[in-house]
Protein backbone atom coordinates (compact mmCIF):
# COMPACT_ATOMS: atom_id res chain seq x y z
CA UNK A 1 0.00 0.00 0.00
CA UNK A 2 1.34 3.35 -1.10
CA UNK A 3 1.66 5.69 2.09
CA UNK A 4 0.74 9.35 2.59
CA UNK A 5 3.93 11.14 1.32
CA UNK A 6 4.21 8.76 -2.01
CA UNK A 7 1.00 10.64 -3.15
CA UNK A 8 2.20 14.26 -2.17
CA UNK A 9 3.31 15.25 -5.41
CA UNK A 10 6.45 17.66 -5.50
CA UNK A 11 5.12 20.63 -3.53
CA UNK A 12 3.21 20.74 -0.75
CA UNK A 13 4.84 23.09 1.78
CA UNK A 14 3.66 21.45 5.47
CA UNK A 15 2.55 18.24 4.27
CA UNK A 16 5.13 15.69 6.08
CA UNK A 17 4.78 18.24 9.44
CA UNK A 18 0.94 17.80 9.03
CA UNK A 19 0.52 14.36 8.78
CA UNK A 20 2.51 14.15 11.98
CA UNK A 21 0.57 16.81 13.78
CA UNK A 22 -2.48 15.83 13.03
CA UNK A 23 -2.40 11.93 14.01
CA UNK A 24 -3.75 11.35 10.34
CA UNK A 25 -4.55 7.61 10.87
CA UNK A 26 -6.68 8.90 14.12
CA UNK A 27 -10.36 9.22 12.54
CA UNK A 28 -13.86 9.52 12.97
CA UNK A 29 -17.49 8.85 11.41
CA UNK A 30 -20.90 7.92 11.64
CA UNK A 31 -23.46 4.97 11.48
CA UNK A 32 -23.72 1.63 9.56
CA UNK A 33 -26.46 -0.17 9.04
CA UNK A 34 -27.47 -3.82 7.60
CA UNK A 35 -28.86 -3.92 3.87
CA UNK A 36 -27.90 -5.32 0.38
CA UNK A 37 -28.19 -3.55 -3.14
CA UNK A 38 -31.35 -3.72 -3.55
CA UNK A 39 -34.01 -0.93 -4.95
CA UNK A 40 -34.95 0.78 -1.57
CA UNK A 41 -38.60 2.63 -0.68
CA UNK A 42 -39.31 6.17 -0.76
CA UNK A 43 -38.22 8.35 2.65
CA UNK A 44 -39.77 11.47 2.82
CA UNK A 45 -37.44 14.39 3.02
CA UNK A 46 -36.04 14.61 7.03
CA UNK A 47 -36.93 11.05 8.05
CA UNK A 48 -33.91 8.96 9.38
CA UNK A 49 -32.32 7.69 6.93
CA UNK A 50 -30.13 4.99 6.99
CA UNK A 51 -26.70 3.87 5.83
CA UNK A 52 -26.41 0.18 3.70
CA UNK A 53 -22.73 -0.35 3.46
CA UNK A 54 -20.89 0.53 0.61
CA UNK A 55 -20.77 -3.36 -1.17
CA UNK A 56 -22.62 -1.90 -4.84
CA UNK A 57 -20.09 1.03 -4.40
CA UNK A 58 -17.39 -1.44 -5.01
CA UNK A 59 -18.13 -3.05 -8.04
CA UNK A 60 -16.02 -2.27 -11.69
CA UNK A 61 -18.72 -0.57 -13.09
CA UNK A 62 -19.34 1.84 -10.39
CA UNK A 63 -16.08 2.85 -8.21
CA UNK A 64 -14.19 0.15 -8.36
CA UNK A 65 -12.64 0.32 -11.92
CA UNK A 66 -9.17 0.65 -12.56
CA UNK A 67 -6.71 1.14 -14.82
CA UNK A 68 -2.90 1.37 -15.15
CA UNK A 69 -2.48 4.82 -13.61
CA UNK A 70 0.60 4.81 -11.50
CA UNK A 71 -0.57 6.38 -8.24
CA UNK A 72 2.91 6.70 -6.65
CA UNK A 73 3.85 9.35 -9.06
CA UNK A 74 1.64 11.53 -6.72
CA UNK A 75 -1.65 11.47 -8.78
CA UNK A 76 -4.27 8.61 -7.06
CA UNK A 77 -6.86 9.90 -8.62
CA UNK A 78 -8.33 6.84 -11.13
CA UNK A 79 -11.55 7.77 -13.16
CA UNK A 80 -14.58 5.28 -11.86
CA UNK A 81 -12.06 4.52 -9.79
CA UNK A 82 -13.37 6.12 -5.87
CA UNK A 83 -13.39 3.07 -3.89
CA UNK A 84 -10.14 1.61 -5.82
CA UNK A 85 -8.40 4.74 -4.02
CA UNK A 86 -10.21 4.68 -1.09
CA UNK A 87 -9.35 1.21 0.23
CA UNK A 88 -5.47 1.67 -1.19
CA UNK A 89 -4.77 4.87 -0.24
CA UNK A 90 -6.89 6.54 2.36
CA UNK A 91 -6.13 6.08 6.11
CA UNK A 92 -10.07 6.18 6.56
CA UNK A 93 -10.10 2.57 5.36
CA UNK A 94 -7.88 1.26 8.08
CA UNK A 95 -9.86 3.41 10.52
CA UNK A 96 -11.21 0.33 12.31
CA UNK A 97 -7.94 -1.65 11.80
CA UNK A 98 -6.36 0.69 13.84
CA UNK A 99 -8.24 -0.25 17.06
CA UNK A 100 -6.87 -3.55 16.53
CA UNK A 101 -3.01 -2.11 17.02
CA UNK A 102 -0.75 -2.69 19.86
CA UNK A 103 -1.27 1.46 21.05
CA UNK A 104 -4.80 0.61 21.09
CA UNK A 105 -4.64 -2.54 23.08
CA UNK A 106 -2.60 -0.11 25.40
CA UNK A 107 -5.07 2.13 25.65
CA UNK A 108 -8.16 0.13 26.26
CA UNK A 109 -6.35 -1.95 29.02
CA UNK A 110 -6.18 1.89 30.95
CA UNK A 111 -9.05 2.57 29.96
CA UNK A 112 -11.15 -0.09 31.35
CA UNK A 113 -13.77 1.53 33.24
CA UNK A 114 -15.17 4.05 30.62
CA UNK A 115 -14.97 1.43 27.92
CA UNK A 116 -16.99 -1.11 30.30
CA UNK A 117 -13.86 -3.49 30.17
CA UNK A 118 -14.33 -3.87 26.63
CA UNK A 119 -11.16 -4.08 23.79
CA UNK A 120 -10.73 -1.03 21.98
CA UNK A 121 -12.22 -2.54 18.62
CA UNK A 122 -15.83 -3.58 20.30
CA UNK A 123 -15.78 -0.69 22.85
CA UNK A 124 -18.94 1.67 21.55
CA UNK A 125 -16.38 5.03 22.81
CA UNK A 126 -14.11 3.43 20.26
CA UNK A 127 -16.34 2.63 17.55
CA UNK A 128 -18.28 6.08 17.67
CA UNK A 129 -15.03 7.29 15.81
CA UNK A 130 -13.11 4.75 14.13
CA UNK A 131 -16.23 3.09 12.17
CA UNK A 132 -19.00 4.20 9.89
CA UNK A 133 -21.97 4.04 13.03
CA UNK A 134 -24.45 6.24 14.47
CA UNK A 135 -26.38 7.07 16.07
CA UNK A 136 -24.09 5.82 19.46
CA UNK A 137 -26.73 3.81 20.90
CA UNK A 138 -27.36 1.59 17.60
CA UNK A 139 -23.10 0.23 18.07
CA UNK A 140 -23.84 -3.63 18.28
CA UNK A 141 -21.12 -6.38 17.28
CA UNK A 142 -23.90 -7.75 14.61
CA UNK A 143 -24.08 -3.92 12.78
CA UNK A 144 -22.62 -4.68 9.27
CA UNK A 145 -19.23 -3.31 7.94
CA UNK A 146 -18.12 -1.99 11.14
CA UNK A 147 -14.92 -3.71 9.73
CA UNK A 148 -14.66 -1.25 6.54
CA UNK A 149 -13.74 2.06 9.21
CA UNK A 150 -14.92 5.14 7.43
CA UNK A 151 -16.15 4.35 4.57
CA UNK A 152 -18.28 6.04 1.28
CA UNK A 153 -21.51 7.11 3.85
CA UNK A 154 -19.54 8.56 6.50
CA UNK A 155 -19.36 11.92 4.14
CA UNK A 156 -21.65 11.33 1.41
CA UNK A 157 -24.37 10.52 3.78
CA UNK A 158 -26.57 7.53 4.24
CA UNK A 159 -27.58 6.13 0.82
CA UNK A 160 -30.83 4.30 1.42
CA UNK A 161 -32.80 6.85 -1.03
CA UNK A 162 -29.83 8.16 -3.21
CA UNK A 163 -27.95 5.05 -3.75
CA UNK A 164 -30.18 3.83 -6.97
CA UNK A 165 -31.47 7.76 -7.55
CA UNK A 166 -27.70 9.14 -8.43
CA UNK A 167 -26.92 6.61 -10.92
CA UNK A 168 -29.83 8.56 -12.92
CA UNK A 169 -27.88 11.54 -15.16
CA UNK A 170 -31.55 13.95 -14.24
CA UNK A 171 -30.67 13.32 -10.66
CA UNK A 172 -27.00 13.96 -10.52
CA UNK A 173 -27.29 17.54 -12.72
CA UNK A 174 -29.64 18.31 -9.57
CA UNK A 175 -28.48 21.06 -7.38
CA UNK A 176 -26.73 20.03 -4.32
CA UNK A 177 -30.22 21.29 -2.47
CA UNK A 178 -32.16 18.83 -3.98
CA UNK A 179 -30.11 16.11 -3.34
CA UNK A 180 -29.76 16.26 0.47
CA UNK A 181 -33.46 15.87 0.94
CA UNK A 182 -32.46 12.27 -0.49
CA UNK A 183 -29.74 12.49 2.12
CA UNK A 184 -26.93 12.98 0.00
CA UNK A 185 -23.98 15.81 1.56
CA UNK A 186 -23.55 18.80 -0.17
CA UNK A 187 -19.21 18.53 -0.31
CA UNK A 188 -19.03 20.87 -3.27
CA UNK A 189 -17.78 24.11 -1.66
CA UNK A 190 -15.02 24.89 1.25
CA UNK A 191 -17.34 25.64 3.70
CA UNK A 192 -19.30 22.64 3.30
CA UNK A 193 -16.72 20.41 3.05
CA UNK A 194 -14.63 21.57 5.88
CA UNK A 195 -17.83 21.19 8.11
CA UNK A 196 -18.19 17.63 7.24
CA UNK A 197 -14.95 16.91 8.06
CA UNK A 198 -14.47 19.21 11.47
CA UNK A 199 -17.55 17.19 12.80
CA UNK A 200 -15.80 14.38 13.10
CA UNK A 201 -11.63 15.25 13.19
CA UNK A 202 -12.79 18.04 16.45
CA UNK A 203 -15.40 16.08 17.92
CA UNK A 204 -19.26 15.92 18.35
CA UNK A 205 -20.57 14.84 22.04
CA UNK A 206 -23.94 14.51 20.65
CA UNK A 207 -22.28 11.70 17.95
CA UNK A 208 -20.27 9.84 20.88
CA UNK A 209 -16.99 11.61 19.83
CA UNK A 210 -15.25 13.77 22.30
CA UNK A 211 -11.45 13.43 22.77
CA UNK A 212 -10.56 14.66 26.20
CA UNK A 213 -7.87 14.29 28.61
CA UNK A 214 -8.73 11.29 29.80
CA UNK A 215 -8.34 9.51 26.44
CA UNK A 216 -5.14 11.83 25.63
CA UNK A 217 -3.58 10.79 28.75
CA UNK A 218 -4.22 6.73 27.66
CA UNK A 219 -1.91 7.52 24.98
CA UNK A 220 -4.54 8.58 22.15
CA UNK A 221 -3.12 10.96 20.18
CA UNK A 222 -5.08 14.43 20.09
CA UNK A 223 -6.53 15.80 17.39
CA UNK A 224 -5.46 18.30 15.72
CA UNK A 225 -7.27 19.59 12.76
CA UNK A 226 -6.51 21.98 10.02
CA UNK A 227 -8.98 21.58 7.02
CA UNK A 228 -6.66 23.28 3.95
CA UNK A 229 -3.12 21.30 4.54
CA UNK A 230 -5.42 17.89 5.41
CA UNK A 231 -7.11 18.54 2.21
CA UNK A 232 -3.54 18.95 0.63
CA UNK A 233 -1.78 15.97 1.63
CA UNK A 234 -5.52 13.75 1.41
CA UNK A 235 -4.96 11.38 -1.56
CA UNK A 236 -8.13 11.92 -3.56
CA UNK A 237 -10.87 10.15 -5.07
CA UNK A 238 -12.22 12.69 -7.16
CA UNK A 239 -11.09 15.81 -9.02
CA UNK A 240 -12.21 18.95 -8.59
CA UNK A 241 -15.09 20.15 -10.93
CA UNK A 242 -14.01 22.09 -13.87
CA UNK A 243 -14.02 25.50 -13.60
CA UNK A 244 -13.23 25.82 -9.52
CA UNK A 245 -11.47 29.38 -8.34
CA UNK A 246 -8.03 30.10 -8.94
CA UNK A 247 -8.32 30.60 -5.04
CA UNK A 248 -9.75 27.94 -4.12
CA UNK A 249 -6.73 27.08 -2.15
CA UNK A 250 -6.77 29.77 0.14
CA UNK A 251 -10.27 30.12 0.58
CA UNK A 252 -10.33 27.06 1.94
CA UNK A 253 -7.37 27.51 4.55
CA UNK A 254 -9.23 31.06 5.73
CA UNK A 255 -12.85 29.17 5.94
CA UNK A 256 -11.81 26.10 6.99
CA UNK A 257 -9.93 28.30 10.01
CA UNK A 258 -13.63 29.68 10.83
CA UNK A 259 -15.23 26.67 10.66
CA UNK A 260 -13.09 24.68 12.86
CA UNK A 261 -13.05 27.41 15.69
CA UNK A 262 -16.58 27.04 15.11
CA UNK A 263 -16.17 23.41 15.73
CA UNK A 264 -14.16 24.12 18.78
CA UNK A 265 -16.63 26.31 20.64
CA UNK A 266 -19.66 23.67 19.79
CA UNK A 267 -17.76 20.54 21.61
CA UNK A 268 -16.78 23.41 24.20
CA UNK A 269 -20.58 24.51 25.26
CA UNK A 270 -21.36 20.42 25.00
CA UNK A 271 -18.68 19.70 27.62
CA UNK A 272 -19.43 22.83 29.89
CA UNK A 273 -23.38 21.81 29.57
CA UNK A 274 -22.70 17.84 30.01
CA UNK A 275 -20.22 18.71 33.16
CA UNK A 276 -23.17 19.66 35.38
CA UNK A 277 -25.25 18.16 37.69
CA UNK A 278 -28.20 15.82 36.13
CA UNK A 279 -27.28 16.36 32.50
CA UNK A 280 -28.47 13.63 30.10
CA UNK A 281 -24.89 12.11 28.87
CA UNK A 282 -24.28 11.61 25.27
CA UNK A 283 -23.52 7.95 25.27
CA UNK A 284 -21.22 6.81 24.43
CA UNK A 285 -19.27 9.83 24.88
CA UNK A 286 -16.71 9.95 27.61
CA UNK A 287 -18.08 11.62 31.45
CA UNK A 288 -17.93 15.36 31.20
CA UNK A 289 -15.60 16.50 33.50
CA UNK A 290 -15.41 20.38 34.13
CA UNK A 291 -12.72 22.45 33.40
CA UNK A 292 -11.89 19.90 30.87
CA UNK A 293 -8.17 19.81 30.71
CA UNK A 294 -7.65 19.00 26.71
CA UNK A 295 -9.42 22.72 26.82
CA UNK A 296 -5.94 23.69 27.56
CA UNK A 297 -2.36 24.31 26.01
CA UNK A 298 -0.95 21.26 26.27
CA UNK A 299 2.66 22.67 26.97
CA UNK A 300 2.01 24.63 29.52
CA UNK A 301 2.11 21.59 31.74
CA UNK A 302 4.35 19.10 29.63
CA UNK A 303 7.20 20.25 28.85
CA UNK A 304 11.16 19.93 29.65
CA UNK A 305 12.44 21.61 32.77
CA UNK A 306 15.43 23.28 31.64
CA UNK A 307 16.79 26.58 31.94
CA UNK A 308 17.43 28.70 29.75
CA UNK A 309 14.04 27.59 27.82
CA UNK A 310 11.96 29.37 25.00
CA UNK A 311 8.77 29.06 27.70
CA UNK A 312 11.29 31.42 30.25
CA UNK A 313 11.49 34.18 27.29
CA UNK A 314 9.44 37.70 27.76
CA UNK A 315 6.14 37.61 25.93
CA UNK A 316 5.56 34.16 25.86
CA UNK A 317 3.14 33.17 29.03
CA UNK A 318 -0.09 35.94 28.31
CA UNK A 319 -1.66 34.94 31.42
CA UNK A 320 -0.75 35.10 35.34
CA UNK A 321 1.77 32.74 36.21
CA UNK A 322 -0.15 29.09 36.98
CA UNK A 323 -3.14 29.30 35.66
CA UNK A 324 -3.91 27.28 32.59
CA UNK A 325 -3.92 28.70 29.02
CA UNK A 326 -6.43 28.05 26.70
CA UNK A 327 -5.53 26.43 23.99
CA UNK A 328 -4.98 28.27 20.72
CA UNK A 329 -4.79 25.97 18.19
CA UNK A 330 -8.17 26.86 16.90
CA UNK A 331 -7.52 30.65 17.63
CA UNK A 332 -4.01 31.73 16.44
CA UNK A 333 -5.27 33.01 13.05
CA UNK A 334 -8.47 34.61 14.06
CA UNK A 335 -7.46 37.85 14.60
CA UNK A 336 -5.90 38.23 10.86
CA UNK A 337 -9.21 36.86 9.53
CA UNK A 338 -11.48 39.31 10.68
CA UNK A 339 -8.87 42.29 10.91
CA UNK A 340 -10.69 45.42 9.57
CA UNK A 341 -14.34 43.51 9.29
CA UNK A 342 -17.59 45.05 10.01
CA UNK A 343 -19.22 43.85 13.01
CA UNK A 344 -16.62 40.98 13.56
CA UNK A 345 -14.32 42.65 15.53
CA UNK A 346 -12.82 40.19 18.02
CA UNK A 347 -11.43 42.59 20.67
CA UNK A 348 -14.40 44.20 20.94
CA UNK A 349 -15.53 44.77 24.65
CA UNK A 350 -19.03 43.34 23.36
CA UNK A 351 -17.80 41.02 21.36
CA UNK A 352 -18.72 37.40 23.01
CA UNK A 353 -15.47 36.45 22.10
CA UNK A 354 -13.23 38.26 24.21
CA UNK A 355 -16.39 37.52 26.75
CA UNK A 356 -15.23 33.88 26.30
CA UNK A 357 -11.69 34.07 26.26
CA UNK A 358 -11.68 36.35 29.52
CA UNK A 359 -13.90 33.90 31.12
CA UNK A 360 -11.71 30.35 30.40
CA UNK A 361 -8.57 32.17 31.35
CA UNK A 362 -9.93 32.07 35.29
CA UNK A 363 -8.52 29.22 37.51
CA UNK A 364 -12.41 27.89 37.37
CA UNK A 365 -14.37 29.38 34.33
CA UNK A 366 -18.20 29.27 35.19
CA UNK A 367 -19.77 26.41 32.73
CA UNK A 368 -23.26 28.16 31.92
CA UNK A 369 -21.31 31.35 31.06
CA UNK A 370 -19.02 29.76 29.06
CA UNK A 371 -21.85 27.87 26.94
CA UNK A 372 -23.37 30.69 26.33
CA UNK A 373 -20.63 32.55 25.20
CA UNK A 374 -18.79 29.53 23.25
CA UNK A 375 -22.44 29.61 21.71
CA UNK A 376 -22.75 33.51 20.27
CA UNK A 377 -19.42 33.27 19.13
CA UNK A 378 -20.28 30.71 16.79
CA UNK A 379 -22.91 33.02 15.56
CA UNK A 380 -20.09 35.79 15.27
CA UNK A 381 -18.02 33.46 13.22
CA UNK A 382 -21.19 33.00 10.55
CA UNK A 383 -20.73 36.33 9.88
CA UNK A 384 -16.66 36.08 9.20
CA UNK A 385 -17.77 32.96 7.26
CA UNK A 386 -20.34 35.02 5.14
CA UNK A 387 -17.73 37.51 4.37
CA UNK A 388 -15.23 35.10 3.35
CA UNK A 389 -17.01 33.48 1.13
CA UNK A 390 -17.92 36.51 -0.72
CA UNK A 391 -13.97 37.78 -0.59
CA UNK A 392 -11.71 36.64 -3.83
CA UNK A 393 -8.15 35.81 -2.71
CA UNK A 394 -6.21 36.96 -5.85
CA UNK A 395 -2.43 36.81 -7.03
CA UNK A 396 -1.98 40.53 -5.75
CA UNK A 397 -3.22 39.86 -2.22
CA UNK A 398 -1.63 36.23 -1.37
CA UNK A 399 1.21 37.94 -2.80
CA UNK A 400 0.81 40.61 0.31
CA UNK A 401 -0.13 38.13 2.85
CA UNK A 402 2.93 36.15 2.25
CA UNK A 403 5.58 39.19 2.56
CA UNK A 404 4.19 40.27 5.43
CA UNK A 405 3.51 37.02 7.21
CA UNK A 406 6.82 35.76 6.10
CA UNK A 407 8.30 39.31 8.04
CA UNK A 408 7.25 37.59 11.37
CA UNK A 409 7.71 33.69 10.91
CA UNK A 410 6.82 31.25 13.86
CA UNK A 411 9.20 31.27 16.06
CA UNK A 412 10.38 29.52 19.57
CA UNK A 413 8.63 32.43 21.83
CA UNK A 414 5.23 31.17 21.03
CA UNK A 415 3.50 28.21 22.05
CA UNK A 416 3.78 24.70 20.11
CA UNK A 417 -0.29 25.59 18.78
CA UNK A 418 0.66 29.37 17.92
CA UNK A 419 3.84 28.12 15.83
CA UNK A 420 2.18 25.49 14.00
CA UNK A 421 -0.65 27.42 12.91
CA UNK A 422 1.63 30.27 11.16
CA UNK A 423 3.87 27.63 9.80
CA UNK A 424 0.46 25.97 8.36
CA UNK A 425 -1.18 28.95 7.14
CA UNK A 426 2.30 30.03 5.40
CA UNK A 427 2.08 26.72 4.00
CA UNK A 428 -1.34 27.13 2.41
CA UNK A 429 -0.57 30.53 1.04
CA UNK A 430 2.67 29.35 -0.68
CA UNK A 431 0.09 26.11 -2.20
CA UNK A 432 -2.23 29.17 -3.18
CA UNK A 433 0.53 31.39 -4.62
CA UNK A 434 1.99 28.23 -6.96
CA UNK A 435 -1.79 27.83 -7.92
CA UNK A 436 -1.96 31.48 -9.27
CA UNK A 437 1.48 30.96 -10.33
CA UNK A 438 2.98 33.56 -7.97
CA UNK A 439 6.61 33.27 -6.91
CA UNK A 440 6.59 33.20 -3.39
CA UNK A 441 10.23 34.30 -2.95
CA UNK A 442 13.27 33.52 -0.80
CA UNK A 443 12.08 35.15 2.20
CA UNK A 444 8.77 32.71 2.86
CA UNK A 445 10.83 30.03 1.48
CA UNK A 446 13.23 30.59 4.35
CA UNK A 447 9.90 31.29 6.75
CA UNK A 448 9.21 27.67 5.99
CA UNK A 449 12.73 26.27 6.45
CA UNK A 450 12.68 27.94 10.02
CA UNK A 451 9.03 27.32 11.07
CA UNK A 452 9.90 23.57 10.85
CA UNK A 453 12.73 23.81 12.29
CA UNK A 454 11.03 25.71 14.95
CA UNK A 455 8.81 22.69 15.42
CA UNK A 456 10.81 19.85 15.76
CA UNK A 457 10.84 18.49 18.67
CA UNK A 458 14.79 17.01 20.67
CA UNK A 459 15.66 13.36 19.75
CA UNK A 460 14.27 11.73 23.21
CA UNK A 461 10.69 13.62 22.73
CA UNK A 462 8.03 11.39 21.25
CA UNK A 463 5.33 14.06 21.51
CA UNK A 464 4.14 15.57 19.17
CA UNK A 465 4.24 12.22 17.78
CA UNK A 466 6.64 11.48 14.48
CA UNK A 467 7.82 15.38 14.29
CA UNK A 468 11.27 14.52 14.94
CA UNK A 469 12.71 12.57 12.36
CA UNK A 470 14.92 11.11 15.18
CA UNK A 471 11.92 10.57 17.46
CA UNK A 472 12.91 7.79 20.27
CA UNK A 473 10.06 5.59 21.02
CA UNK A 474 9.02 5.69 24.92
CA UNK A 475 10.15 2.36 26.62
CA UNK A 476 7.43 0.03 27.38
CA UNK A 477 7.31 -0.01 31.85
Amino acid sequence: MMSISQSLGKYRPGAALLAAIMGIGALAGVLASPGGASPRAEAPPGADLHRIGMNSCAARGCHGAVDSADPSRGNVYIKGGAYTTWLNFDPHASAYDVLLESRSVGIAEKLKGPLGGKPAHEADLCLSCHATVSPPEAIRADVAHIKDGISCEACHGPAEVWQDKHLDAAWRAKPAEAKALDGMADLSTPRARAKECASCHVGKRSRGMDMNHDLIAAGHPRLNFEFASYQAIYPKHWKEKPGAPADFEAKSWAVGQVVTAQAVLELLAARALGSKEGAARKAPAPDAIWPEFSEYECFACHHGLVNPSPLQTPGHIQSKPGRLPWATWPSTMLPELAKGRKGVDLDAADSPWAGLRAEMARGMPDADRVADLASKSVRQFDALLDALEKDSFKADRIASLLKEWAARPPSASESWDRAAQHYLALSSLARAAKDLKVPIGPEVEEALRTGSKVLEFPPKYDSPRNISPKAVPIPKP
